[in-house]
């Protein structure tokens, strides 16, 4: 959180000196292009070789502090129709708040995944992380960002590469919401990465999932980021039993007491408003099981989900809405 407000500290002080001058003509053509996504070439250090997109607010004179939104897409999506489809643009509009879009090359996987599994991208050392957190760092530079109000979202590869984040910079993000996603760093091969999805399994005790989350963190963690795991029940891609291997990896790190047998989950699903543990009347982890979804996010809005295969209409369910209450927006 230090790092984060030193670079809000520097980019305030710039803006107070740009106020001067005249406007740029890069800041006044990005104003015709906040409706669609702006590509940055140069956004710091990017040894993962990841590509950076980025929705702008839309007010651009704002100096009011604001929420910064990362989204992180799945296998084979387009991260622009992604985050549309999604209701993730229009969460940001109304939050007035930059949406940042980390985009994998196909140079760098062929399929579009983030190697949310491989010891070489995720942790302070991994590429891709490093090149995730640069972009961060440029919009917290950038833009009047919130250091309190940093959020990560992803859907499959995406969702457990922000996982990976969320456990390697704790003191960076303020939550985490991750749609059919996968424990953090208990497989390290493409191999084991498959057979995780597929089974779920095995069973891992609450020690070894919280050991593997904490090999990636900071030695004298403050505080963990509040989670909102969501999986539907008819997933055929991940299983949803690493929904429950997720929120009890988070529980664990946040000290969280519960009653859940993983192999269980099914069974304890019947509520779409989802399961919610708490502190001191604060919820940290939430977990939502969502009969009738598939490997998709849910969305209430059916012309939003035309546009994107892993966006689904479910009746009474929107994710971005939930982002919305859970981001105070």
């Amino acid at each position: 959180m230090k790092l984060i407000r030193s670079w809000v500290r520097t980019a305030r002080h710039a803006a107070e000196l740009l106020q001067k001058a005249a406007p740029s003509p890069l800041i006044q053509q990005a104003t015709l292009l906040e409706k669609r996504p702006v590509r940055i070439d140069h956004f710091g250090p990017d040894p993962g070789r990841l590509n950076m997109f980025v929705y702008p607010p839309s007010s651009r004179q704002q100096k009011k502090p604001c929420p910064l939104l990362i989204l992180l897409h799945g296998c084979g999506q387009n991260a622009e129709a992604f985050a549309a489809a999604s209701g993730w643009i229009t969460l940001a509009e109304r939050l007035n708040a930059p949406l940042i879009l980390p985009v994998q090359s196909r140079t760098n996987h062929t399929a579009g995944c983030f190697h949310w599994f491989r010891p070489e991208d995720i942790g302070s050392h991994g590429r891709e992380a490093i090149s995730i957190l640069s972009m961060i760092r440029y919009a917290c530079t950038t833009y009047p960002v919130d250091p309190d109000r940093i959020h990560i979202a992803g859907l499959s590869a995406g969702a457990a590469m922000a996982a990976a984040m969320l456990a390697t910079y704790p003191d960076i993000f303020a939550s985490g919401m991750l749609f059919a996603g996968l424990p953090i760093n208990v497989v390290k091969t493409p191999a084991g990465a498959l057979s995780l999805m597929k089974k779920g399994l095995p069973v891992y005790s609450d020690e070894y999932l919280e050991a593997c989350a904490r090999v990636l963190a900071p030695s004298n963690v403050a505080r963990w980021p509040r989670i909102s795991i969501w999986h539907g029940l008819v997933d055929g891609v991940v299983s949803p039993l690493n929904a429950g291997l997720l929120a009890r990896q988070f529980l664990s790190l946040h000290r969280l007491p519960h009653h859940m047998q993983t192999e269980m989950l099914p069974e304890q699903a019947a509520r779409l408003e989802g399961i919610n543990w708490q502190r001191d009347g604060e919820t940290l982890v939430s977990l939502h099981l969502v009969p009738g979804l598939g490997h998709a996010i849910p969305t209430n809005q059916p012309w939003q989900a035309a546009s994107d295969p892993y966006v689904q209409p479910v009746a009474g369910v929107d994710a971005a809405d939930h982002a919305a209450g859970l981001w105070k927006a």
